[in-house]
């Protein structure tokens, strides 16, 4: 019988099965349940069976989320239902005539416990309307009935299965790959089972600690069930226990060594997503023009509070005397909870605010009454009002104040909606980080795994970095309105040779005409192009790890170079990411393409390294590599290599050819520049201005890290620059003559090769710099302010310190015959930069959400913003008008992306609650296709609505706002367009209160703009 289990869990098939139901075991609520609020609702029917005495129905217990015990009376809303003594909610004929009592709260699971005795009758649950369970609660013997409700309760079972399924195959399809790459072949002994069980039970015990008071006993016990069985297949099939008591002292370094850079890479990563979870934020109202409200005996004031965050502190502005009198209670409620505070009038006595702690609502609006117990005209408490009316309505005596609110401020906190997902692909990030640095240490698994699981760690650490490029995919500048929108408006063939900035995006206008034909869909293209670009930046950043390309580097500094390229904050620039962008990471592939060996290429490498040339167009920058293609075109002619290297010679022209037609379009660019316009041409005045600036523009762009590291340094920038000088030269010749006297001495290029990729990453990096001044007419880098004057550090600069982080590498190598040295000094370098953390991008700020604007695309008309800026459109036989105050903004376009045109001009320092188009000629007969607007705060309630009036005053359209709650924009759809608007008013849809916007508006016009 053991021989038979013990071959069992030898196959992978059994493995991978086991797993993966243990992991959906651990993680299926997580993954299918979600926390959401929903309406149960318990019917007493009246009925009752034959032999029970009564028809009454008590609620005697609620469990909330398996660890949380609620009196029913606390959970419940206020019902005539009969409280008893120990919070039990009880209902019978003869007392009660309403037969229902209702709860609304926010959880996974729910256990209600309903009384069952020989009085009790047939009790109804409902969850969101619809029956789950009717319940007999007669019994003879006193005691408890048990009703579980899960969130999935009232869905259909149809898709609770297929989510199952769905989670069940992924996890099925991830053990099996694990069991192919890592599953031990060696036959189980006594010892090892032993051992795994040992630490599975201590790690079940932990478990057992730490959790089984927050949790039922028998979700323990299940949980405690799968961590046992996930930790012992770990224990007996993937890890070798012994390696971790018997290793050899180099081992133990590089353990060492690998655990302290996966703990710099991993914890800053995780401490700033934890840091970015909350949006916190205060809303005050004005203080230009106040009142006050006299809290004499009898006075009640109703504050409704519209926020979309959850209210922590709330700070009530009072008149500041020394006669305060009388008494009144504060009560803030929120659906069921409520928070009340009685306050004694000489309390207030030289005081400015009254402190209210509001921790104990949920997030949301919620309501603040205030009620005088007594108080006389001349010496009661006196709360200030305020005429901006940020919160809402405001009541006395159930009278509306018009433009009043109280003055007050809320301090609002809100978890982004991002977080959960940051979260989980950390853990995953984790993972494949260990199986990297697992995959190195034991030196068992080939480059090509070690390059699949850092391209797939760089990837994940962007998608946590950048949501919005991931999680929510949306069109970011060129990706949306050249790569995203023209693809579809133009068709393959016309999108296909499409200009961008002067030069030929073949490459990207290739994928994205790829997407766009397999998936018409555009959601599902928008979100597959905009992953393309961290794709594209985790591949070429992974590729250092492949022993294709001859670089005299070993196993571990490839792996630490690459994710210095690729995952540390130095490099974690927004606008690299995207795809448009993207492209110029491209860089590192064709320089290291030049270093395979030409003759061990496979066919179809080869076809993918001639594929490669099409980048060279996608990009001006590429054309630096025409000089080295030149060189190794020649080297090819005068040694007679062209027939010997076929591959080789092909692939130069291929290169040279791309290169001139990329060299054609910055030929375009540099004479629309006016480049070539002066007398003294190209080669006059210019070429010895940019040999003067490339040297300090070059050693600027390589202090780039070092500030990053150290902030801001006291260093002279003659002795940096002389010193950064004469270390490149020394490096420089020492490299040739070594070079060439090993080449004298055996007349092959293989014993230089070392030398040659030195020099080759050395200068293509000066090349790069002089390009880029070259292009540059406007740059000016003056010695004297080379560390004081703004320093910009992104789009194509980056090149720089990346071919000069190789080239650094290189030299270590090269120079010191300890390679633990090399080592040493790229691992400090990488955790030096993991230390600094990078910054999450929010984007709060951004306009909307597109899941209505991608149905807005369909149409012939839209103006749709770009969501990386405020004021960059797509549009389509329409315009952008522009409401507002802010003379400076940029007003061109560029890359089929527009700005908004002036329309009207209002106060850009005042809050705004509608707009006046009477007098607004732009948009006369002019069909308005959309309205974006941006509230005055994040956290500030989204729900609204815009009533649309034409010039006389009558409402012609009410328009519920689009919107995703942790932005700051709103956006008003209206399908048929609407003409001769006359003004336009914001309102709150909960009490209908005026709702205030920022004063930036932009509207979707019909039509061409006219001067």
């Amino acid at each position: 019988m053991i021989d038979i289990l013990r071959k069992l869990l030898q196959k992978k098939i059994v493995l991978s099965l086991l797993l993966s139901l243990f992991a959906l075991q651990l993680t299926g609520n997580f993954f299918l349940s979600k926390n959401t609020q929903r309406e149960v609702r318990i019917e007493a029917t009246g009925k009752k069976n034959a032999e029970s005495k009564g028809n009454g129905v008590q609620i005697k217990e609620i469990l909330l989320d398996g660890n949380k015990n609620i009196l029913p009376i606390d959970f419940f809303n206020l019902t005539s239902w009969e409280v008893g003594q120990d919070g039990t909610l009880t209902w019978n004929s003869f007392k009660n005539r309403n037969t229902d009592i209702i709860a609304r709260e926010k959880f996974r699971t729910l256990r209600i416990g309903l009384t069952k005795e020989e009085y009790s009758g047939i009790a109804k649950i409902y969850v969101d309307g619809t029956l789950i369970k009717e319940v007999d609660l007669y019994s003879k013997q006193t005691g408890i009935i048990f009703v579980d409700v899960s969130v999935s309760a009232g869905s259909s079972a149809n898709i609770i299965m297929l989510k199952f399924i769905g989670v069940f195959a992924t996890f099925f399809i991830i053990s099996y790959i694990l069991c192919i790459m890592f599953q031990r072949d060696k036959k189980l002994d006594t010892v090892r089972i032993v051992q795994a069980i040992c630490i599975s039970l201590i790690i079940s015990l932990v478990y057992i600690i730490c959790f089984s008071k927050s949790m039922q006993i028998t979700e323990v016990i299940a949980r405690c069930v799968s961590i046992f069985g996930i930790i012992s297949i770990i224990c007996t099939q993937f890890i070798n226990i012994e390696f971790f008591y018997k290793f050899e002292r180099k081992q133990l370094k590089k353990i060492i060594i690998s655990c302290v850079l996966l703990v710099f890479i991993w914890v800053p990563i995780v401490y700033i997503v934890k840091n970015n979870s909350i949006i916190k934020e205060e809303i005050k109202n004005s203080t230009e023009n106040t009142s006050n409200i006299s809290l004499e005996s009898g006075v009640i004031v109703k504050q409704d509070v519209n926020v979309a965050g959850k209210p922590n502190k709330l700070y009530l502005n009072i008149e500041n005397k020394d006669d305060n009198e009388g008494s009144f209670i504060i009560t803030a409620i929120q659906n069921k909870n409520k928070l009340k505070w009685s306050i004694e009038g000489i309390d207030c006595n030289n005081r400015d605010i009254i402190p209210l702690d509001l921790s104990g609502l949920s997030a949301g609006e919620f309501f603040l009454y205030i009620e005088s117990q007594k108080g006389e005209p001349e010496k009661s408490v006196k709360i200030l009002t305020s005429d901006d009316t940020e919160f809402g309505n405001l009541k006395e005596n159930d009278t509306v104040l018009n433009n009043t609110n109280l003055l007050m401020s809320v301090e609002l906190t809100k978890q982004t909606g991002y977080y959960r997902q940051q979260i989980i692909l950390s853990i995953f990030l984790l993972f494949t980080l260990t199986l990297a640095i697992g995959s190195i240490l034991r030196n068992r698994y080939s480059d090509k795994i070690i390059f699949v699981l850092v391209t797939i760690s760089i990837f994940l650490i962007h998608c946590i970095k950048n949501p919005i490029y991931f999680l929510d995919a949306q069109p970011i500048y060129e990706t949306g309105s050249n790569f995203f929108l023209q693809t579809y408006e133009r068709g393959f063939a016309k999108s296909l040779f499409l200009e961008d900035a002067m030069y030929w995006p073949l490459f990207t206008r290739l994928l994205s005409d790829i997407v766009v034909v397999l998936f018409r869909q555009r959601r599902l293209a928008m979100f597959l192009l905009n992953c393309m670009g961290g794709i594209i930046v985790a591949l070429n950043c992974s590729l250092i790890n492949l022993r294709v390309f001859r670089i005299n580097l070993g196993k571990y500094e490839r792996f630490v170079l690459s994710l210095i390229l690729g995952a540390s904050p130095l490099f974690g620039i927004e606008a690299l990411i995207s795809l448009h962008n993207s492209v110029y990471w491209n860089f590192i592939l064709l320089t290291l393409i030049l270093t395979v060996d030409w003759n061990k290429l496979r066919r179809y490498q080869f076809i993918l390294v001639l594929f490669s040339s099409l980048m060279i167009v996608s990009k001006t920058l590429f054309v630096v590599m025409f000089p080295v293609y030149i060189i190794v075109l020649v080297f090819l002619i005068m040694n007679k290599q062209i027939k010997i290297q076929k591959r080789l010679t092909g692939y130069i022209l291929v290169c040279v050819f791309m290169t001139l037609i990329s060299l054609k379009y910055t030929y375009d660019l540099l004479l629309k520049w006016g480049f070539f316009s002066n007398s003294e041409g190209p080669f006059g005045e210019r070429i010895l201005t940019v040999i003067r600036q490339t040297p300090l523009y070059y050693y600027r762009t390589l202090y780039v890290p070092i500030k990053y590291i150290f902030h801001e340094q006291n260093i002279n920038p003659y002795i940096y620059i002389c010193i950064a000088i004469t270390i490149t030269v020394l490096i420089f010749m020492w490299l040739v003559f070594n070079g060439l006297n090993k080449y004298l001495k055996h007349k092959s290029v293989d014993k230089i090769w070392d030398e040659l990729i030195i020099i080759f990453y050395m200068v293509l990096s000066i090349l790069t710099a002089g390009f880029l001044v070259y292009t540059n007419k406007e740059i000016s880098i003056n010695i004297d302010r080379l560390f004081i004057d703004d320093f910009n550090f992104y789009h194509r600069n980056f090149i720089i310190v990346v071919e000069a982080i190789i080239f650094m590498a290189l030299v270590l190598r090269y120079f010191f015959i300890n390679s633990r040295i090399a080592l040493s000094v790229v691992v400090s370098f990488a955790m030096l930069l993991f230390l600094v953390p990078f910054n999450i991008v929010t984007n709060t700020s951004i306009l909307s959400d597109w899941t209505q604007q991608y149905n807005e695309l369909y149409r012939s008309s839209y103006v749709i913003p770009i969501v990386a800026g405020y004021d960059v459109f797509l549009q389509k036989n329409a315009f952008a008008g522009y409401v507002g105050g802010d003379d400076g903004r940029y007003t061109g376009a560029y890359n089929y992306i527009y700005s908004a045109k002036t329309i009207k001009k209002i106060d850009s320092d005042k809050i705004i609650y509608s707009l006046d188009f009477s007098d607004v000629s732009k948009i006369e007969d002019r069909d308005i296709l959309e309205i974006y607007v941006r509230k005055s705060y994040i956290l500030q309630s989204s729900d609204s609505y815009v009533l649309v009036k034409d010039k006389e005053g009558n409402i012609i359209a009410k328009v519920d706002a689009t919107y995703s709650e942790d932005r700051q924009a709103l956006s008003y759809f209206l399908p048929d367009g609407i003409k001769n608007i006359g003004s336009l008013e914001f309102y709150y849809s909960r009490d209908n209160a005026p709702y205030p916007l920022l004063p930036e508006v932009y509207l979707g016009i019909e039509g061409e703009y006219e001067e």
